[in-house]
């Protein structure tokens, strides 16, 4: 009888053992798949890069909004300030938008934002012996849709498509609502004797002094060279925009563009 109890005693304890180590398998297994998991969900391996960081912001979507980036363009989630609007094809305005407002006549019929308009005066008058001149300032949205349409027939008679010819326009000519000649913030400088907004006025004197002092006055070149595939524009040496003084020294002293600052500054 004591053989049989003692036999009983030793199947249970196998069995016992069989299920706790049934047990700590399963568990394994549970622990395996839950590592996989957060692996994939944080896009794979350590050399790789979350989809919504960029080479000038590091942060992980997880610490700042969803929609700071759009195909790699920087959206503005606020505006911080009214000098640091920003308007291209990633971030129009409004329609509701008050185009007419703080606007103050400049002369000869040209108006420019009334908080911005003595900086520009002064600039423009620093550099007077360049023969500075405003060519284009504030610019109405039923006037930035001629220019646009103008541009697009350009480019159809040239041989493109409709949505090519749109395209191509795009860069030269900014869509209506996306322009920063809306803002009243913009202006577009030529020198005597140059009469046309051509690349070739980075060879001037003119061109040399607002790129060295612009700054100085709280304007910037807003669409430089090389960073074409950020600003969404061509290169534009005639077109300065105020941002203020403080933004303007920054952007213009690292040689970035207004939506590389913005990004970093404003996340």
């Amino acid at each position: 009888m004591a053989q049989k109890k003692s036999r009983k005693r030793r199947r249970t304890a196998r069995l016992l053992l069989v299920v706790a180590a049934a047990v700590i398998v399963i568990l394994g297994v549970i622990l395996i798949i839950s590592a996989l998991g957060r692996v994939l969900s944080s896009g794979g391996g350590d050399n790789d890069t979350n989809p919504t960081t960029t080479a000038s912001d590091s942060t992980t979507a997880t610490t700042r909004p969803t929609a700071l980036f759009v195909d790699g363009h920087y959206v503005q989630q606020r505006i911080p300030a009214w000098n640091l609007q920003l308007v291209n094809g990633w971030n129009p305005l409004p329609a509701d938008y008050g185009f007419e407002d703080n606007l103050v006549d400049f002369g000869s019929g040209r108006m420019f934002d009334t908080r911005a308009a003595e900086a520009l005066r002064q600039m423009l008058a620093a550099g007077g012996e360049y023969g500075l001149r405003p060519v284009s300032l504030f610019r109405a949205y039923d006037h930035q849709v001629k220019l646009y349409n103008n541009e697009v027939a350009e480019w159809k008679q040239a041989g493109y498509s409709q949505a090519e010819a749109e395209q191509k326009a795009s860069t030269e000519v900014a869509r209506p609502g996306t322009s920063e000649h809306h803002l009243g913030l913009a202006a577009d400088i030529l020198s005597d004797g140059v009469y046309s907004l051509e690349e070739t006025f980075e060879n001037t004197a003119a061109f040399t002094w607002l790129k060295e002092h612009c700054a100085e006055y709280g304007f910037i070149l807003r669409y430089p060279k090389e960073k074409e595939d950020i600003t969404g524009v061509i290169y534009e040496p005639w077109h300065y925009r105020y941002v203020g003084v403080e933004a303007a020294r920054e952007i213009m002293s690292r040689g970035i563009c207004l939506e590389e600052y913005l990004a970093e500054v404003y996340r």
